[in-house]
C-alpha cells in the first residue's frame, strides 16, 4: 500500500517510474548491507570510542573511513508515518485479475507502475516470463467520487512509553555508564504525571532536543515511577 500511494503521488507529479522489489531465495539471502554492518563492526573492534547512546552512533558510524563515506540521516519519532491511514483507501484483494486465489506469502516479486495506477504486478518464481496483476483495492469510492490521497501522519504525538521490564533493564545499567544525563531526561518523560498536571511535549524528538545541561541528575530517580502502559500496536 506505501509503494501504490508513492506511485500515485508520482503520477500526479507527472513523473513516471517502475519500482521492483525482489524477495531472495532462501539460502541466497546475502545484500549490500551486510557488508555494511561488518563494516561498522570491525571499526567499533578497532575504536576506543565508548558509545552510550544513540547520538554517538550516528557520530561514530558517519566517521567511519571508506571509498564511499556512510551518509547517516538520524531519524525523529515524527518521522514514522501511520501507514494503517492507507486502509482507508486501498484494499488487499484476495484473487488476481485472472480469478486466481493470490497467495501473498508465495510471491517472488512485486512491481508497480506509473502506467498502471492502482494495479499490482507479481511473480511467483523468478524464472516466472510473464507478470500476473491484480488491482489493490478498486479504490474505495465515496457515492460516486474516489477517496482522496490521506495524509500520513506521524504514528504518536506523544512520546511512546515503553513496557516496564525495559525501563527496568534501562535502570539497572544506569550505574554502569558515564552518561546518566540522557537516559536520566528519558525516563523523566515516561514518570506519571502528578495529578492535576499535564505532561509537557513541545513535539520535538531529536535527541539533542532531550538534554538540559543545566539539571544534575541524582540517583533518587531510579527509583521514579514511571509509565507502565504497553507500547501501542
Amino acid at each position: 500500500m506505501m509503494t501504490a500511494y508513492f506511485v500515485e503521488e508520482c503520477i500526479r507529479a507527472n513523473r513516471e517510474m517502475t519500482i521492483r522489489h525482489t524477495f531472495m531465495v532462501s539460502g541466497h539471502s546475502h545484500m549490500e548491507v551486510d557488508s555494511v554492518h561488518a563494516a561498522i563492526e570491525r571499526a567499533k573492534k578497532l575504536s576506543t570510542m565508548d558509545i552510550e547512546t544513540p547520538k554517538y552512533w550516528a557520530v561514530f558510524i558517519s566517521q567511519i573511513r571508506r571509498k564511499i563515506a556512510f551518509d547517516v540521516k538520524e531519524l525523529e519519532q515524527c518521522d514514522f508515518l501511520a501507514l494503517k491511514l492507507l486502509e482507508e483507501r486501498y484494499m488487499r484483494p484476495k484473487y488476481n485479475s485472472s480469478g486466481q486465489p493470490i497467495k501473498f506469502q508465495k510471491i517472488m516479486q512485486f512491481e508497480y507502475r506509473t502506467s498502471y495506477s492502482g494495479v499490482i504486478f507479481y511473480k511467483m518464481d523468478h524464472d516466472q516470463k510473464n507478470f500476473s496483476s491484480f488491482s489493490l483495492g478498486e479504490e474505495k469510492l465515496f457515492g460516486n467520487k474516489q477517496l482522496p490521497l490521506p495524509v500520513l501522519v506521524p504514528i504518536e504525538n506523544e512520546p511512546i512509553p515503553l513496557p516496564q521490564e525495559k525501563l527496568e533493564d534501562l535502570k539497572k545499567l544506569i550505574p554502569f555508564i558515564n552518561n546518566k544525563q540522557y537516559y536520566g531526561t528519558m525516563l523523566k518523560h515516561l514518570v506519571v504525571p502528578k495529578r492535576g498536571r499535564k505532561r509537557k511535549h513541545n513535539g520535538q524528538d531529536h535527541f539533542d532536543a532531550d538534554f538540559d545541561a543545566e539539571e544534575d541528575w541524582p540517583v533518587e530517580y531510579l527509583e521514579m515511577e514511571t509509565v507502565i502502559d504497553e507500547c501501542p500496536t
